[in-house]
C-alpha cells in the first residue's frame, strides 16, 4: 500500500508540472493576495534575533520568495524574511 501511495504522489507532481500549476499564491493575514512590490503593514510587534524590535504598524515594501508563507522586505535598513501571518496589505 505505501509503495502505491508514493507512486501516486510522484505522478500527481509530474502532472502539475506539465499543466503549469506552479503559480505561487501568497496571502496576508486577512486573505488578500500579495504581489511583488506591494506595501504591507506589520500587525504585531516582532522581536527578531539579533535585530531591533519591529513595531506594530511598520510599513514594509515586499518581494515574494519561493515559500508562500514568507516574503522579503527591508525593515529599519535591514533586509529580513517576514512571515505573512504577521502582515496585512495596505
Amino acid at each position: 500500500m505505501s509503495n502505491r501511495f508514493i507512486i501516486n504522489v510522484i505522478t500527481l507532481n509530474y502532472i502539475n508540472m506539465d499543466m503549469g500549476n506552479d503559480a505561487l499564491v501568497v496571502k496576508d493575514s486577512n486573505g488578500n493576495q500579495l504581489n511583488d512590490g506591494d506595501s504591507v503593514s506589520v500587525i504585531k510587534d516582532l522581536s527578531p534575533k539579533g535585530a531591533p524590535t519591529i513595531k506594530r504598524g511598520t510599513k514594509v515594501k515586499i518581494r515574494l520568495t519561493d515559500n508562500e508563507e514568507e516574503v522579503e522586505g527591508k525593515v529599519n535598513g535591514s533586509m529580513m524574511v517576514l512571515r505573512v501571518e504577521f502582515l496585512k496589505k495596505l
